[in-house]
């Protein structure tokens, strides 16, 4: 078994994303939050050559009843085709959270996906540059897991949120930050794999590999 943390995705451009459920669910958006040492979001997308041209990132925390929500909002080339991707977080799903240490900043990685024909087309790794952001993500995080809501409530609460244009949705941040943007382009001879504590074979399937590493919900985008 190995972790989304032991698998270098940026080998996989230009590939089948490895994760079949991914390719053959009907929602866009899947993320693996507090689960791992990194954050990871995965984003179905059908304009490849946006995704091509993205130049930064930002990142937004929203509180819209108890639901909370992670916008990432990403700059292109041609401010025309900017985007933002809002990913509801519902602590409820994740049983025992791995937090980043007071000191740490928390790192967050983007898998940009053909919708269409699965290939995994673009990953950005990157980080908030606000130092109260990391802190108060988490501190949402444990707030809001702390309130006695049930699911149901808070899909209403995101649906309620999600109908709302930009403009409104600005009336429920609480913090927003630009990122730092680590790595966003695929080196020569990549390894697939990387800090691995286990003998491994090279040239073992990524499916295999992959296939229950993330525990992931999807969210209609």
């Amino acid at each position: 078994m190995y972790s989304p943390d032991e698998i270098n995705y940026f080998s996989l451009i230009g590939k089948r994303y490895p994760q079949e459920s991914v390719i053959n669910s009907k929602e866009r958006i899947f993320m693996s939050l507090f689960s791992f040492n990194q954050n990871y979001l995965i984003i179905k997308v059908l304009d490849s050559q946006s995704i091509q041209n993205i130049t930064d990132v930002s990142l937004s925390i929203y509180r819209e009843g108890c639901a909370m929500v992670l916008g990432t909002h990403w700059r292109t080339k041609l401010n025309s085709s900017n985007f933002t991707s809002l990913i509801p977080v519902n602590p409820k799903l994740v049983d025992f959270p791995i937090f980043p240490s007071s000191d740490e900043v928390a790192t967050f990685e983007a898998h940009f996906v053909d919708a269409i024909t699965g290939v995994l087309l673009k990953v950005i790794n990157f980080t908030p540059q606000s130092n109260d952001f990391t802190a108060s993500f988490v501190g949402e995080y444990n707030s809001l897991s702390e309130e006695p809501y049930e699911t149901p409530h808070f899909a209403r609460s995101f649906e309620k949120f999600n109908a709302l244009s930009l403009s409104a949705m600005g009336e429920s941040i609480i913090l927003s930050s630009p990122c730092s943007i680590i790595k966003k382009d695929s080196e020569k001879d990549e390894p697939q794999f990387f800090n691995l504590n286990k003998e491994v074979k090279y040239d073992l399937s990524l499916e295999e590999a992959e296939e229950e590493a993330f525990l992931l919900h999807a969210e209609d985008a």
